[in-house]
C-alpha cells in the first residue's frame, strides 16, 4: 500500500478546482482513506505529451530499455489491436474515454484500490469495454473471466481484478467488497442526484481538505492522516522530527505539523517550462 500512496503523492495526474464537491468524492466509500482526483485528463495527457522533460525522460538508458523490452513491444501489439477493433487511435480514444473525469481512491484498512472515470462517448466506452473482455476470453479461454449481473450492470472479474460499466461510468478494483460499494453510491447518489451519508463526499475530514484548497492545478490528492497513523511501517513519517540534520532543517516544521495534521492535500501544476508541487497540512 505505500507504493500506491507514493504514487498517488508523487505522480497524480489534472483537476481543476470547484465549489462542489466532485462526483468521484461522492462515488468511492467513506472508508477511503487516499483520494485522487483528474478532472480533465485529456487536458493533461497533451501537456505531458508536449513537455520538454518527456524527451529527457525517454532519452534516459533504463527508459529506453524498458520502451524496447518485449512487455512493451507485446503491448503496443495489444494496443494496435485494440485500435482496430474500436476503429480509433488509442490516444484520441483515451482522451474521450476519460476526459469527464478519473478518480482514483484507496481504503488501507482492507488493501482496496479502485479507479472510476467518466467518458463522454458512452457508445465509444461500451465499444472499448466489450473488446477488451472478448481479448480477454479469447487470450485465456471461458474461464479467463467471470461475468455477473450487478444490479443495473454486469461486473466481469479477471483474476483479482473487478471491472464494471454503468452508462457513461467505468469503474474497477483490486476488491469485490469495494467495488460493489462503488457501484452502488454511482447508482443511488450520483446517478440518482442524491447526497449519501455514507460516500467519500460526506467524510469531514475530506470537507475540510477539499474546503481549505483554492486556485486551480492538473492535479489534486488527500490523504486521511489519522488512519495513515495507524498503517503498519509509516511511523518514522509521523515522529514529528527525524535525526538527519539537512532533512530536519528543510522539513522540521512539516514533519511536526505531519505529527498532529488529520489530513494532507496535494496538488500539481504542469506548464511548457515547469513542474509544481505544493502540499497542504491544516
Amino acid at each position: 500500500m505505500m507504493a500506491v500512496l507514493m504514487f498517488l503523492f508523487v505522480c497524480p495526474p489534472a483537476f481543476a478546482v470547484q465549489s462542489d464537491v466532485s462526483d468521484g468524492a461522492k462515488i468511492f466509500p467513506k472508508s477511503t482513506n487516499v483520494f485522487l482526483q483528474v478532472h480533465q485528463p485529456d487536458e493533461l495527457i497533451e501537456k505531458i505529451l508536449g513537455h520538454p522533460l518527456r524527451q529527457k525522460i525517454e532519452s534516459l538508458e533504463p527508459v529506453k530499455e524498458a520502451l524496447n523490452s518485449p512487455q512493451m513491444k507485446q503491448g503496443r501489439l495489444g494496443l494496435a489491436f485494440l485500435e482496430t477493433r474500436i476503429g480509433e487511435k488509442w490516444l484520441p480514444a483515451l482522451k474521450k474515454l476519460t476526459d469527464n473525469g478519473l478518480f482514483v481512491g484507496a481504503e488501507l484498512g482492507s488493501e482496496s484500490v479502485g479507479i472510476a472515470f467518466c467518458s463522454s462517448d458512452e457508445a465509444l466506452l461500451k465499444k472499448t469495454a466489450g473488446e477488451i473482455l472478448g481479448f480477454v476470453k479469447q487470450q485465456g479461454g471461458e474461464n479467463a473471466l467471470e461475468i455477473r449481473e450487478y444490479r443495473s450492470g454486469k461486473f466481469a472479474q479477471i483474476d483479482d481484478l473487478v471491472i464494471a460499466r454503468f452508462g457513461e461510468w467505468f469503474i474497477m478494483s483490486n476488491k469485490d467488497k469495494y467495488a460493489q460499494k462503488m457501484a452502488d453510491n454511482l447508482l443511488d447518489g450520483v446517478k440518482a442526484g442524491k447526497e449519501l451519508s455514507n460516500s467519500l463526499a460526506a467524510s469531514e475530514v475530506f470537507g475540510n481538505a477539499w474546503k481549505a484548497f483554492t486556485g486551480t492545478s492538473d492535479a489534486w490528492a488527500f490523504a486521511d492522516l489519522k488512519i495513515l497513523r495507524q498503517a503498519p511501517g509509516v511511523k518514522p513519517l509521523f515522529a514529528g522530527t527525524t535525526e538527519n540534520p539537512g532533512v530536519e532543517l528543510l522539513f522540521g516544521g512539516i514533519l511536526e505539523a505531519f505529527e498532529d495534521a488529520e489530513y494532507v492535500s496535494g496538488d500539481l501544476r504542469l506548464n511548457d517550462k515547469s513542474l509544481a508541487f505544493s502540499s497542504t497540512l491544516p
